[in-house]
């Protein structure tokens, strides 16, 4: 019997070697399968494994996202295929926004699929695009969104996004979450749906397939960034571009830092109020404050109802309210004559408000403004507009007479609007 187990143990041990050599393949598969059907089809068993991400769904109250980061799933390769406009979606149902993506590449639970990825498929319109102008207008894209059943208020933020200076560019967001991997593959534009790129996608890996792990461990020991000219010689008739992994400096010397979702997050215990503040009032002073707006609003806004500023947070935050050249900035796009602005406008008056760069009364009018509240005959189309942006604001009771208070569309609009702590309104609401 011993020796019957002394023949067999080199033999599993040789099966257990073999088995965790083997890459993995991670996909997300939320609108076509075509994509993760062609690295199924030209990868060997015997070199990978197959993980479909959006299968993790064993806990029904955490997103699967959640799930698979919590079963410390680990990736060589990522396969992402959905429609793409700063969330993925598509036919199976299930969605993915670039700020959860953010949010789990901050965590040390989804590093297995963050940070020791070393290609990354991006298979989606738009998914490394930059602030550059593109083949569709901001109206077209707009009309694009709304059609694909997004509303009114989520497509002006994503068309906002792409192509205002509000945010950074989609590119440079997905190089932060995937700030470790070398390779990343995506779309600067218009990307061709599943069908289309199967073919493409086909002749790469079958053409590659025999040398594909060794090239992967290559790539992640070199952490190289050499240009793929045969995969995007093969999208030469798409907007497939390659970018590589970035990760954001904070000092002069280039001393690296974390992406601004990851170092400004109320999770981040390693610095302090006063250094994020000293941080956010660096970059803004470099030119920065338009990209990091959407994370320092949050910021501010988390933080100040939380607790005042002390002493030495006030100096700073002091010096971040005399950058004249964010708020002259901030003040011409409010003043945009863009109507695919208005929903940022909003998130850039609270920021405005929150700096005291103008008085309350002023704001409120902006806002009122932009939401067409002060309109005589507020209409069913004014209601759903100002439902579709899905912001909270405490508007002023005495701001409207009783003719605005008399007509319903108003009176729901300002349900959709209204905190429930505000209850001088709701009383007004339900007269």
């Amino acid at each position: 019997m011993k020796n019957a187990l002394l023949l067999i143990l080199p033999l599993l041990l040789l099966s257990l070697n073999s088995f965790a050599e083997k890459k993995v393949v991670c996909s997300m598969t939320i609108n076509s399968s075509d994509e993760i059907t062609a690295f199924k089809s030209h990868l060997s068993p015997d070199e990978f494994t197959f993980v479909e991400l959006t299968s993790f769904e064993k806990d029904p109250t955490k997103h699967w996202l959640k799930n698979s980061c919590d079963a410390g799933v680990e990736c060589d390769v990522l396969v992402i295929s959905g429609h793409f406009a700063g969330t993925f979606f598509g036919s199976s149902g299930k969605s993915l926004s670039l700020m959860d993506l953010e949010k789990a590449a901050c965590t040390d639970e989804c590093a297995g699929i963050f940070k020791k990825t070393k290609e990354v498929y991006l298979f989606g319109c738009n998914t490394l695009a930059g602030k550059e102008k593109d083949t569709r207008t901001p109206e077209a894209y707009l009309q694009v969104l709304l059609d694909d059943g997004f509303t009114l208020g989520q497509a002006q933020q994503v068309v906002a996004f792409r192509y205002s200076p509000i945010g950074g560019s989609f590119a440079n967001r997905m190089r932060s979450v995937f700030n470790k991997t070398p390779q990343i593959y995506g779309f600067n534009s218009i990307s061709p749906l599943g069908k289309h790129v199967a073919p493409m996608l086909n002749r790469y890996l079958k053409k590659n397939a025999k040398n594909y792990s060794s090239s992967l461990s290559s790539l992640f020991e070199n952490n190289s960034t050499k240009t793929n000219k045969e995969l995007l010689s093969l999208f030469k008739s798409t907007s497939m571009v390659q970018a590589s992994g970035m990760s954001f400096t904070l000092d002069p010397d280039g001393q690296l830092q974390r992406s601004p979702v990851c170092f400004l997050s109320s999770a981040n215990k390693q610095n302090t109020r006063l250094e994020k503040l000293k941080w956010i009032e660096t970059l803004f002073s470099k030119g920065n404050g338009l990209e990091l707006l959407m994370y320092v609003s949050e910021f501010m806004y988390e933080e100040r109802a939380r607790k005042r500023w002390n002493k030495e947070e006030l100096v700073v935050f002091n010096a971040i309210k005399e950058n004249i050249t964010l708020k002259t900035e901030l003040m011409g796009i409010i003043d945009s004559p863009a109507k695919w602005l208005e929903r940022s406008k909003l998130d850039v008056l609270s920021f405005v408000k929150e700096m005291e760069w103008l008085d309350k009364d002023d704001v409120n009018e902006k806002v009122y403004s932009i939401l067409n509240l002060r309109a005589k005959n507020f209409t069913v189309e004014d209601m759903r507009k100002v439902c579709s942006f899905g912001v909270h604001y405490p508007i002023g009771i005495y701001d409207f007479n009783n003719s605005y208070w008399s007509n319903d569309y108003f009176k729901y609009a300002i349900m959709c609007i209204t905190p429930e702590n505000h209850y001088s309104v709701w009383r007004k609401i339900t007269e």
